[in-house]
């Protein structure tokens, strides 16, 4: 077995969301965002105010919030930590648009949560794991099994694709099964921050007009495990089951060509944008990681916003004729791209491997 800490530094803002969703009723903005417990909250009020904020929760969403950011932050503000499940930190940006929407009916404020555990919010092992697979199957995928596939459609339409890459038959012997990715160890510091969907029409970019409050993660570090068992690949190896091991030396080469031809692809294509000095910057620091020959390093990216391009393999011309003949067309141009603050990109990861 051998066992690597990935010590990870978010490069950018990353949401690597829960599908959850609150919305303005659920929380109160002051300094930072208190998620309210309702249940907490009705055991501190008199009789007259449990039944008032019913009543307005099904006939006066305004008033009910109204009611609750004056209880809470200006009668009684000792209250408030009292009443809330967990808190979140907000950008300045976040904090001045709850204060301007908040009493729009229309506006409901919704924040999409990060991935949460009894411990607090994390980075999923999953979503680490599913990064470094995508770009070890652009790195492994090649021309001639174009001829492969075509001979069996229905593979790539049922993802069965992977096992030609991967050179497996099923699950059961798929290289993947001899890496394990814990979560991250600790729990993560997040704030509620401002994204958009930038997209060109008409020969420039144009922002929309729609703001979507997203909790994430920035200038931050954090460390999970990454378990090779080398028994299982020589065992899959000896049985003829796979005798294609995944290295750590694969890993940080697929990645750094993946992620750094996804960024330099994205960066193309948007020049006249807002976000072009940021990512200008962030090409930069990512260059220093691909070149890094003293460690294990590289970028990945993952999470919401991350774009089509770095969880498919839509870089590769060779898989994108072949899904051009399952699918009778051409693949769209990206045109769309989303934004924190107007100008920052999501999902930005560097990761060093160190053995332990």
């Amino acid at each position: 077995m051998k066992r690597y800490v990935l010590e990870c530094e978010a490069l950018s803002p990353i949401h690597i969301g829960s599908g959850e969703e609150i919305n303005a009723y659920e929380y109160v903005i002051s300094q930072k965002l208190y998620k309210l417990d309702l249940d907490k909250l009705l055991l501190f009020l008199s009789q007259a105010e449990r039944d008032n904020i019913l009543r307005m929760l099904e006939t006066n969403i305004v008033s009910y919030k109204n009611f609750l950011v004056n209880k809470l932050t200006k009668s009684d503000p000792s209250l408030l930590k009292e009443v809330s499940s967990f808190s979140i930190l907000v950008s300045k940006a976040v904090n001045n648009f709850y204060q301007e929407k908040s009493n729009d009916p229309l506006n409901l404020l919704p924040v999409k949560l990060f991935q949460r555990g009894l411990n607090g919010p994390f980075v999923p092992g999953s979503s680490l794991k599913g990064a470094i697979r995508t770009a070890i199957l652009f790195d492994r995928y090649r021309p001639d099994l174009n001829n492969l596939l075509k001979q069996n459609l229905r593979d790539l339409r049922t993802n069965k694709w992977e096992n030609k890459v991967l050179r497996s038959r099923d699950a059961g012997d798929d290289p993947f099964k001899a890496l394990k990715i814990s979560d991250t160890f600790e729990s993560l510091q997040t704030v509620v921050l401002n994204a958009s969907v930038h997209t060109f029409r008409n020969g420039r970019w144009e922002k929309d007009q729609y703001q979507i409050l997203i909790e994430a993660v920035f200038n931050q570090t954090f460390k999970a495990e990454l378990r090779m068992d080398t028994d299982l690949q020589n065992y899959m190896e000896m049985s003829g089951k796979s005798s294609n091991k995944i290295t750590a030396e694969e890993i940080v080469e697929s990645c750094r060509k993946f992620y750094y031809a996804n960024l330099e692809n994205e960066l193309k294509r948007l020049v006249g944008s807002s976000a072009i000095k940021a990512y200008s910057n962030l090409q930069s620091k990512v260059r220093e990681i691909v070149n890094n020959t003293n460690e294990l390093t590289f970028p990945l990216r993952l999470g919401w916003g991350s774009g089509f391009e770095a969880v498919t393999l839509s870089m590769n011309d060779s898989f994108k004729e072949l899904v051009r003949i399952v699918a009778h067309r051409l693949a769209r141009p990206i045109r769309s791209v989303k934004l924190v603050q107007d100008v920052l990109p999501l999902g930005w990861l560097k990761v060093t491997m160190k053995e332990i």
